[in-house]
């Protein structure tokens, strides 16, 4: 199966940052700029993540989530989450403007890091 970039951002774009989320205003991953780059060969899809700041802690949920999402499509390869510490997120990054998150809202988001803590 071919596997394509747009697939697996906009995969990825269903996993909500935590933040944007407490804010109330539910943000993807990809919509959030925290992707900053998708690779994928026949063994591996490879997910750079740039982190909003040096403490932020959800990482770890953030990899589990991406692998829930992906793995449907990822055909048998490796899904490899990464941070890539050499960028600066900035709020520049963000993909989307207000009129978008308020007509677009929540729907459709089916993982967020929170979601990984509950029983």
């Amino acid at each position: 199966m071919t596997l394509r970039e747009d697939t697996v951002l906009r995969l990825l774009d269903q996993v909500q940052d935590p933040c944007s989320v407490r804010m109330g205003k539910p943000l993807g991953l990809v919509a959030m700029g925290l992707v900053e780059s998708v690779t994928i060969d026949d063994r591996t899809i490879g997910i750079r993540l740039v982190l909003t700041g040096p403490g932020c802690f959800f990482y770890f949920q953030f990899a589990e989530c991406i692998a829930k999402v992906l793995e449907p499509v990822a055909g048998g390869r490796e899904i490899d989450v990464a941070i890539d510490d050499t960028v600066l997120w900035t709020k520049d990054r963000m993909k989307v403007t207000t009129i978008d998150v308020i007509s677009r809202g929540s729907a459709g988001r089916v993982q967020r890091p929170e979601d990984s803590w509950r029983a």
